[in-house]
């Protein structure tokens, strides 16, 4: 533009010579931004003269070092001039060419050094403004495309923090309006999508925060009025499991401290009031429950201070119930109730077989058929081990039932069906083998150590010492071991046919109640009462009434007599 200035500088001192004229330029009504037709080139400034054969130019003239445009007509342009969208702004009273910063009707605009109206970023005396596409320059808030920017009343950007009266800013060293996350003299601040600095609850597109009031980070505990949260020590919300001072607290996904039953996914835990796990036995209503060491609450059997419990699947501890074979009683406490096994072998190698009904401490124990052959008929013991089964089946019964359940489940009741098995299947005599055992031909009645004196007739046969058959001894081994540590000791020897009791009177009672029988408190040397005796047990030897047939049994109903007494004993001692 320089050396197109010089060229029409030239001609025009050529023509000022040629034509002796002085020249005059027409002046221009100052109406702003007025455009010049594109056609009006620098070659042809207007140049006034009377000389009408001269030709006219107009454009850009130089004088003494200043510009100024002329236009067609052969005036001075005055105010804003627009060539080819460039804007230049001219003196509006002698049309010279205005450069740098100028305060035009209210605005400010910077025309750079050749005139030209300058937009966007301009740098100024070592400071930055900004233009606007009109060439206003702009204070207060701006966008520049790229990020947003404060501007202070004279232009210059401002830095630092910014505080409109609504809302707190940071303006970086370089002035752009900060988002997200700012470190500022050691502390973190927040600043959402408008800029603005958070203050409350935040989440960074990560994880949630509270900020304080000033802005920074909260740490440690938080209660907001509704719930308690923690903040850890980069001010993150913390969910889940959190271990505090020792102490386990649990935070939903919400981030709020929860109190009573959670689950973590894996395992039901009680949170007390202060969210602290709550340990061992817990109180809910009428249910109890057990939350282990680490807090888990504890379902099915669990053994605690020896006992063994059994706790549903939602958590509470049952009571006055079967489960599977065991019961548990009213306080929890379960046992094993139903077992069926053996205690040893006979003579001929058959299984000594045991029921046990119920796991308390008081032990009641019933043996029947010490004698294979009674005195009715051939085998007749087989009615007594029958008695023995219903005897069973009915204990076990009251516990399904659950109507006495919770009395009975202070004893263990061990029932012997049948103690000579041998005799009862292969035996042939009352007076000998089948009465007593085969391989021995021993009577076991009459084989216990106390008072014991020696039998030689086939009836009653013992031989030179106690305990001369492995039924005896294994029926002596195994009365010794389930009265051991019993808190109360009942043993019963159940026989037939001689319409009797013999023994404790107070035991034999319930049942001389049912059958009408006679007592006679006594203990005969030898038998198993007296040795049960002897170990502190109430001991009574039954004699079942004599019967005609099987169906006389079942009429009079032996079965169901035998087990009222058995029942009524058990949940009166």
């Amino acid at each position: 533009m320089q050396a197109s200035k010089r060229r029409v500088l030239k001609y025009v001192i050529l023509g000022s010579i040629l034509s002796a004229q002085f020249l005059t330029f027409n002046s221009v009504k100052a109406n702003e931004l007025k455009k010049i037709n594109n056609s009006d080139s620098i070659n042809n400034i207007v140049l006034k003269s009377d000389n009408l054969n001269e030709k006219k130019h107009i454009g850009w003239i130089e004088q003494d070092g200043k510009w100024y445009y002329i236009n067609s007509d052969g005036s001075k342009h005055t105010g804003w001039l627009n060539l080819n969208n460039t804007y230049y702004y001219l003196d509006p009273v002698n049309g010279e060419m205005q450069t740098g910063m100028k305060e035009i009707n209210g605005y400010k605009y910077y025309l750079d050094n050749s005139g030209a109206m300058q937009t966007g970023w301009v740098k100024y005396n070592g400071e930055y403004y900004f233009f606007g596409s009109d060439g206003a320059m702009r204070t207060g808030w701006i966008n520049d495309g790229w990020t947003d920017y404060y501007l202070k009343k004279d232009g210059t950007i401002y830095k630092g923090w910014l505080d409109d009266g609504l809302n707190k800013y940071f303006m970086d060293e370089n002035g752009q309006m900060r988002k997200g996350w700012v470190k500022y003299n050691g502390e973190y601040y927040f600043f959402g999508p408008d800029g603005a600095m958070r203050t409350g609850w935040i989440n960074d597109g990560w994880t949630d925060y509270y900020l304080k009031k000033d802005g920074t980070i909260y740490k440690g505990w938080l209660d907001d009025g509704l719930n308690k949260y923690f903040m850890d020590e980069n001010g993150q919300m913390r969910k889940g499991w959190v271990k505090y001072n020792g102490e386990y607290y649990f935070f939903g996904p919400d981030g709020a401290m929860r109190t009573g039953w959670i689950n973590d996914g894996y395992a039901y835990y009680f949170m007390n009031n202060n969210g602290q796990i709550t340990k061992g036995w817990f109180t809910e209503g009428n249910n109890k429950y057990y939350l282990g060491n680490d807090g888990a609450m504890r379902t099915g059997w669990q053994e605690i201070d020896n006992n063994w419990y059994y706790f549903e699947q939602s958590g509470f501890m049952a009571r006055n119930k079967i489960i599977e074979d065991w019961y548990v009683n009213s306080n929890g406490v379960g046992g094993r109730y139903i077992e069926k096994s053996t205690y040893g072998k006979s003579g001929r190698g058959r299984d000594l077989e045991y029921y046990r009904v119920g796991s308390g401490k008081k032990v009641l124990f019933a043996v029947f058929g010490v004698h294979g052959y009674e005195d009715a008929w051939d085998g007749d013991a087989q009615e007594l081990y029958l008695i023995a089964q219903k005897a069973y089946n009915n204990l076990v019964k009251q516990y399904e039932v659950g109507t006495n359940a919770d009395d009975l489940s202070e004893w263990s009741v061990y029932l012997i069906p049948s103690a000579n098995p041998d005799g009862r299947i292969d035996g042939w005599t009352n007076y000998g083998p089948g009465r007593t055992t085969i391989t021995t031909k021993n009577d076991i009645n009459r084989s216990f150590p106390i008072g014991f004196r020696p039998y030689y007739s086939a009836r009653n046969y013992t031989g030179d010492s106690y305990l001369g058959s492995p039924e005896a001894k294994a029926l002596y081994n195994f009365i010794n071991k389930t009265m051991d540590g019993a808190t109360e000791k009942i043993l019963l020897d159940v026989h037939g046919w001689e319409d009797k009791t013999i023994g404790d009177s107070n035991i034999a009672s319930y049942f001389d109640k049912e059958f009408g029988f006679r007592n006679i408190p006594k203990y005969p040397g030898g038998f198993v009462i007296t040795y049960g005796n002897a170990i502190g047990a109430k001991s009574v030897l039954v004699e079942l009434p004599f019967p005609k047939s099987h169906e006389d049994i079942l009429r009079r109903d032996f079965s169901g007599k035998f087990s009222r007494a058995l029942l009524n004993i058990l949940l009166n001692n």
